[in-house]
């Protein structure tokens, strides 16, 4: 069982964010910020997780520990290159992982409901 923190940030206010963070908050953990590049998003809030800034304010606030919840992969793996941040990985409970799965830092994985 992996190990899960009280506390995270979100990168990405958009769908895929708004499933991650309900996926985070089952799991009895606070998103205590979310991060997205389209301003329109600032100042509102996912699930009661405020979308506080762009992507790189990240980088002022309080180190804790972060999940990239962007669709795209290609996207997601600049932003893993270009911050080096404490990746945190998110099961949801109602997923099925095998007992010998291997889950490596800043996997997302969602139930198939």
């Amino acid at each position: 069982m992996i190990a899960q923190p009280k506390q995270i940030y979100i990168i990405g206010a958009g769908g895929h964010g708004k499933v991650a963070i309900r996926a985070a908050q089952l799991c009895g953990i606070e998103v205590v910020a979310v991060f997205d590049d389209a301003s329109e998003k600032h100042g509102t809030t996912l699930f009661g997780a405020p979308v506080v800034g762009n992507i790189s304010s990240i980088l002022q606030m309080e180190s804790l520990p972060t999940l990239i919840a962007i669709g795209d992969n290609r996207t997601r793996l600049r932003l893993a290159s270009q911050f080096a941040l404490d990746w945190v990985s998110i099961v949801h409970p109602d997923a099925i992982v095998d007992c010998y799965a291997e889950i490596g830092a800043g996997v997302l994985i969602l139930a198939c409901l």
